[in-house]
This record gives C-alpha cells, structure tokens and sequence, in this order.
C-alpha cells in the first residue's frame, strides 16, 4: 500500500496506553480501537502526552484492513500493533539473538538498532556502509557521494544545524571535488565556501529555488508565458532550465570554440520569422554554412565602410522607401559591425536560441541567390538543432524582435557560454563541467504533487536520460519529449520544525536519500564571559526534546557569531530562542519556564522569564461569582545576567 501511495500519515498521541489519531479532515480524533471510532475533543489535554511520529490515518487504516481481509488476515488485530511509522523505511522484525547479535561500541541515531548477521563473510562491510549511512554526524568523505550515486537529497533537521551552509558545500562536491577538497583542507570560512559556491551559480551550474503553496508545475517545469507579441508560447521553469543546460554540456554535437572575450562580440539575427512560414531560409543557411540578411533590397554594399556610405548608396537606389532608417541600419550592422571571429545566435521567438554561428567570412552579395535574401556572411555552425533557452547565453534578458542587433557586453553570460564551447580536451580536472545541481530550498512547504507531476517518476536514478530504464514523457505544452539527464543532482532542504518527514509525501520519500542535521553543541564555546554556551545548549535541547520531540530542537548555528560575546548571547535568546519556543509550545509558558530553567519575580535579572500572580478578586472584586483557579502572567527579561544561563545546565545533570 505505500508503495501504491495509498497511505497517509497523521500525528499519533498515547494516554494511558490508548492511543489517538489526529483527524485533519474531520478535524477531530480516532481513537486506534477495532472500530476507530471517532471522538469531537479527547477527555484531557494531550498536548503533553507521548507523541508517535506518525501513524497511517483512518482511511488508510481502512485500506490496511480491507486488504489484510482480502489475504485471509485479521488486520484489525494487526493496526493495534502500529508502532513508530515513517513510510517504507521502518520494519519491525523479531531478533533471535541466536542468529543476531548486537554490535558493540556502533552508536547511530535514535530509533535505528543495528545488528551483525553471524557468519557471513560480507557482514563487516555492510555495517560500515550502514554506518555511514545511517550516522549523519560522520562526515560523508570526499567524493563519497558521488560513489554511491546519490543523485536525489534531502537534508533535514530542527532549524539552525548548518542545512544551508552544507548544502553550497555539497554542490561544490558535486561539480568540483577537488577544488572543495583544496577548501576544506585548507580550513575554508563560510565566506570561501559561499563566493566558490556563488561563481557556479552565475555559470547556471546552480540552480536554486524555494518551494511554497504557491509554487506550481509551470514555475517548475514549464508553462505558458506571454511573449512581446501578444502571444502565449512554452516557457521553461527552472527544472527544465537546468536540465537543457545539462543536456548542452554532454551535447558533443556543439562545436568548441576557445574566444577571447576582450577581442569579439555576440550579435542576435533572425534567419527567417519564428511562425516557419519562410523555413526554406534557415534550412539553406545551415546547409551552406552562411547567414544572410533579408534588409537592404538588391544592393551591392561591399564598397561600403560606415553607415554613412550605406545610407548614400541605399538612397540613391531607392529614395522613397518609407522603411529606409532600418534598412540602413541593418545592413550597416551586417556588414560593418560584424567581425570576423564574433558570435551570432540565431534566434527562435524571443526565449529560444536555434542556432550558434562563428563568423569566417565578410561580406558579399549573391544577385542570384537561391532564396530571397542577397546579403551574406560565411559561417562555422558552433551549434543548431533542438532550441536552447536564452537563458543559457544571456543575463536575465530576452531576446528583442529586432532582425539583427549586438548585445551589450554586460548582456551575455560569457562564463556560462565560454563552458559551453569551451574545448572538451581542456576541461580542467579542477571542476566536473558536466555536473548540474538544482537546489530546492525548504522542498517539505511545497504541493510536491502539483510541482514534480509526472516529473516526479523521472527523476529516479534509474530512470534519467541514457540509464537502463530510462523514460522519457510528451511535455503539456511544449510538447517536447523530455527526460531527466543523468549528470542532474537534486538538493533539497527541509526544516523539520515545520513538517516531519514521517508527513512527507510518500513518493517523495521513496526517490530521495536523507541525510539528518542534528544539533551539535560541541562546536560552540565553553567560555564566553563566564558561560558554556556548549552544555548551555545541550541542556536546552535535552529539555526540549523532552517536553516535544528532536524534530523542534534548537540549532547550533545560531550561537555561531564570530567573536561572541555575553551580549551576543542575549540577543540571540531573546530575540531568536524565545519566538522559536513561543511557535513550538502555542504560548504554553509553563513548559517554556520548564525549559528556561524556571522563572523569578518581577525584576529578578537572574531567570530569562519573570511571571506575577493575577488576582481574580482585583479583577473582578464583587462580580465574581465562582472559584477561578491562580493565573500568572509571564514577562520576557530584557537583560538576563550570567546566572539565567549557568542555572540551565547547573541544574541539570545529562550524565546520569
């Protein structure tokens, strides 16, 4: 059934032994009994009551039973012994101690048991590779994940463990392993790691994009766009961006061209218009290795050095043409501005880029030419075939409806297209130029289903362009056939604060490999003015986790300020700690002063809370009409002194 995406999952609650779902729909309770009955409000709170993860909701418990019944089982019986579920990953199992035995001195996660398979030669070699698996705080080796084909992750964990920090580090592994050792080795600052990881993005091997309820297929994939003609035509989302630019970079059919960018220039013309009512154009330039102009009328312009020139010449033939500024225009450009060496995209439409020319030739005139246009340039084709998005050649630009121009330098993404035809002999054993990666920040707060549709079969790794099982799909509205290529990686980041990952969708979980972030306090100081931000830290998250769950835990990252001071550190919880521990507990100040270590009387300094009693009599006086139990109202110390911190981790022993 999950493999069939029939089972959903919900939040799980356990009071006295009886435990109850979270009905969203109905939004209410089922309590996990033989019939699941439902019940409208649970006989006391269970906001402190043992949380599962999660546990397949009533209708999918209902699947389960309805298929058990179908096998000949008895799968009301089975649903009352659901233990901690998070999809596919998690089997219970009885262990007979006989032929299992459990590993020693193997410490991994909460809730993973390891053990050793007696007599089996490879078993060593598969607890390693679980080990490295399974234990995220063992730092996955250079080019470690690049061996295991690890082409679809998630990395998750509470806010503040470094998930955005690791995942620039990660691309860089991915497309230059050396160049990341070089900075790792070298004791690279955040600030190296984030400019290496930034030059990729502007050479579009990076890609990066963040995932909301607003997020669709079409800002993914592709959807329709209005172009400047009126007129709605396919455009590619930022998925389908990258992975043309991928294709590009193993498309052996572009030729290399090693440019000097100080030296040449890139110009836009139109071999024809884009409806392919004069197809026959493109088709003889691309056969003939030439481009040929349409502006100009039959005029022989070599003995023309400037516009000026043109300009004489063209009115001398033709002094009453009405659209005589362009013509003069275009063929000066033609003739005059374009180089020997320089680059000419050939366009299609005003986002599509159907051909790349290196100019040889000048000018000439044919009189007699096989199609209508008389002025032409010789060529080498660097590239023409399947139409490239302009967004592989130019910065943040479309293309104009002009017939021929020269793009401004600052236009042109010249390190993007420099990659492109760069020498496939010269590629430097520096970077993987045939490696792309898109990143998809906080990827669990998007409608996956809406966003990755059919898509979301084609990025198993399996499944890309050129693998065994390779599939390919008709896009909606291009109608394009398309598949995933191989040298595609996916990133995606999740905060497991907003979203566990036992409540992912399904068919997302099966194609991505997880890797957890946890807090690790043993990076912070032991002494800032006085204070173990270190055990201050691990005695903050000891009592959060217990009160909650370690999905809502508090990240180290966030006492990572160079040169921090005590200040520093009071800020940080006021103005970062608190509001997080408000979001987790709904304003349930009770447990926040647990976790706080308590709270003091007004203008006592030496606790982050203070609270007052509320009077109901004072409130109230006569109309009060019946017994209240003690209210207290809770306030936010501005200025905690040195003691509000020490007391936290004093108080607490997590050694025994």
């Amino acid at each position: 059934l999950i493999v069939e995406d029939e089972i959903e999952f919900e939040r799980c609650y356990e009071k006295n032994n009886t435990r109850y779902i979270e009905n969203k729909i109905n939004n209410n309770f089922v309590l996990l009994d033989k019939d699941l009955s439902e019940i409208n409000q649970l006989p006391l709170d269970i906001s402190g009551n043992q949380k599962y993860k999660a546990l397949p909701n009533k209708v999918s418990l209902e699947k389960i039973i309805d298929r058990c019944a179908a096998l000949g089982l008895d799968g009301r019986s089975l649903i009352q012994k659901l233990h901690t579920w998070q999809g596919k990953e998690f089997v219970t199992v009885e262990l007979i101690d006989s032929l299992f035995r459990p590993l020693e001195d193997v410490r991994l996660n909460e809730g993973i048991s390891t053990r050793q398979i007696l007599n089996e030669d490879e078993s060593d070699k598969l607890i390693s590779q679980i080990k490295k698996v399974a234990n995220p705080k063992e730092p996955i080796k250079e080019g470690e994940m690049l061996k295991l084909d690890k082409k679809n992750l998630i990395l998750y964990g509470p806010p503040g463990t470094g998930k955005t920090y690791n995942v620039a580090a990660k691309a860089l592994e991915i497309i230059a392993p050396q160049k990341y050792k070089e900075l790792i080795e070298g004791k690279a600052t955040r600030e190296d790691i984030i400019n290496e990881y930034k030059k990729y993005i502007e050479k579009k091997q990076i890609a990066f994009c963040t995932f909301h309820q607003s997020f669709s297929y079409e800002d993914f994939v592709e959807g329709l766009r209005s172009d400047e003609e009126g007129r709605f035509v396919p455009t590619s989302g930022v998925f389908r961006t990258l992975c043309e630019a991928a294709e590009l970079a193993e498309d052996h059919s572009i030729s290399s061209y090693d440019f000097d960018v100080n030296t040449i220039d890139f110009h836009k013309m139109s071999l024809g218009n884009s409806l392919g009512s004069d197809a026959d154009i493109y088709e003889y330039c691309i056969e003939s290795n030439v481009v040929a102009l349409g502006w100009g009328r039959e005029i022989d312009y070599s003995d023309c050095s400037d516009r000026k020139e043109v300009k004489i010449k063209f009115l001398n033939s033709d002094p009453d043409n009405e659209e005589r500024s362009f013509n003069i225009d275009a063929i000066n450009r033609f003739k005059n501005w374009i180089q020997i060496g320089d680059i000419i995209l050939i366009s299609q439409g005003n986002h599509k880029v159907r051909a790349i020319a290196k100019v040889i030739g000048e000018y000439y005139y044919e009189p007699n030419s096989e199609i209508s246009y008389n002025h032409f340039r010789k060529v080498e084709w660097l590239y023409h075939g399947e139409p490239i998005g302009v967004e592989q050649f130019l910065s943040n630009k479309v293309l104009s409806q002009q017939a021929i121009y020269k793009f401004s330098r600052t236009d042109i993404n010249t390190e993007n297209v420099r990659s492109l035809l760069s020498s496939k002999q010269q590629d430097s054993l520096q970077e993987n130029k045939q490696n792309f990666v898109l990143i998809i920040d906080e990827i669990n707060r998007g409608n996956i289903s809406k966003i990755f549709g059919e898509l979301i079969t084609l990025i198993e790794e399996d499944k890309r362009k050129g693998e065994l099982n390779e599939i390919s799909l008709i896009l909606p509205y291009s109608k394009k056939r398309f598949s995933v290529p191989k040298n595609v990686f996916i990133i995606g980041t999740m905060n497991t604060a907003d979203r566990s990952i036992a409540l992912m969708d399904t068919a997302l979980r099966r194609r991505f490999n997880f890797i957890e972030y946890t807090p690790d306090s043993s990076l912070l100081s032991e002494d800032v003015e006085g204070v173990n931000v270190s055990e201050f830290l691990m005695a903050l998250n000891e009592r959060i986790n217990f009160l909650y769950d370690q999905d809502h835990l508090i990240g180290h990252a966030y006492f990572m300020k160079p040169d921090l001071t005590f200040k520093d550190l009071i800020s940080i919880m006021k103005f970062k700690v608190l509001p997080l521990l408000q979001e987790y507990f709904y304003e349930d100040w009770e447990k926040i002063e647990m976790i706080l270590g308590g709270a003091g009387k007004l203008g006592d300094s030496s606790f982050f809370l203070n609270k007052s009693e509320k009077d109901p009599l004072k409130i109230f006086g006569n109309l009060l009409g019946r017994d209240f139990d003690k209210q207290y109202q809770y306030h936010v110390v501005d200025e905690p002194i040195k003691e509000a911190f020490i007391r936290l981790y004093t108080d607490t022993d997590l050694n025994s």
